[in-house]
């Protein structure tokens, strides 16, 4: 679900609200369904005495790779901004596209004409489409790998 989820997002016109929150929700309500699974699917790996260590194990580097994954992927959001950007808005950075595009003050393109924040738009929208391809084939990667997981049964010790 998720992977088809984030793969529409990249698709849809930026400005369909209701089916990029649609998306959105799916993504979120896909993810909130595994978070829990494989929780239990850790804990009942490790011996009961070691339950509370694989969990903090497991949330911190649950924590770790959202941390590196959204610094990773904002960096390639940033470079592809730069690259896509049109010649004759000089050479922004694409922290300098975000903010025009966003009308912030102390942009260092806030007297663009209209013709260039078109291009502007369109280097912005094939770059997070980029980034959600991007993110559609993590996470097809991610079901991928976890199909290879071996099928174990739950224990079924008391616990406590």
């Amino acid at each position: 679900m998720v992977p088809m989820a984030v793969l529409g997002l990249a698709m849809i016109d930026p400005h369909a609200a209701l089916l990029g929150a649609l998306l959105m929700a799916l993504t979120g309500i896909g993810i909130g369904l595994q978070l829990p699974t494989s929780m239990v699917a850790v804990q009942n790996a490790v011996p009961h005495r070691h339950v509370g260590i694989a969990t903090a194990v497991t949330a911190f580097f649950r924590s770790l790779g959202a941390a590196i994954g959204i610094a990773i992927l904002m960096a390639l959001l940033l470079a592809i901004l730069h690259d896509k950007a049109p010649a004759v808005a000089g050479s922004p950075s694409g922290a300098e596209i975000i903010k025009a595009m966003v009308g912030e003050a102390g942009s260092a393109l806030p007297t663009m004409d209209q013709g260039l924040r078109l291009q502007l738009t369109a280097a912005v929208q094939d770059a997070f489409q980029s980034i959600f391809m991007l993110g559609a084939l993590i996470a097809l990667a991610s079901v991928a790998l976890a199909m290879r997981m071996p099928d174990e049964v739950l224990s079924e010790r008391p616990v406590g």
